[in-house]
């Protein structure tokens, strides 16, 4: 059986630079978008993805995961609470 750490490190032995991510909209259109395989995570694949991090010129420079947003709100919160 294949595991994310698989199927990343056969993707970089193989020399894949990128990756394309396909998915179905909440209208039910099919959407796809390609990243850097730098980008492919094993925390993709179980807490899947959030969203997408896009410079000024709209060029994909990182992907956000479950486990990131919940990073930023536990340091959010934890600044708010800290006294001054």
């Amino acid at each position: 059986m294949s595991t994310p750490k698989s199927v990343i490190d056969l993707a970089k032995k193989s020399g894949a630079k990128m990756v394309d991510i396909k998915f179905v909209d909440t209208f039910g259109t099919w959407q796809h978008f390609s990243c850097p395989i730098r980008e492919l995570s094993e925390e993709i694949f179980s807490e899947g993805l959030v969203g997408l991090v896009v410079d000024e010129k709209e060029k994909l420079v990182g992907i956000v995961t479950k486990m990131d947003l919940v990073d930023v709100l536990t340091s959010r919160q934890a600044r708010q609470e800290s006294p001054a």
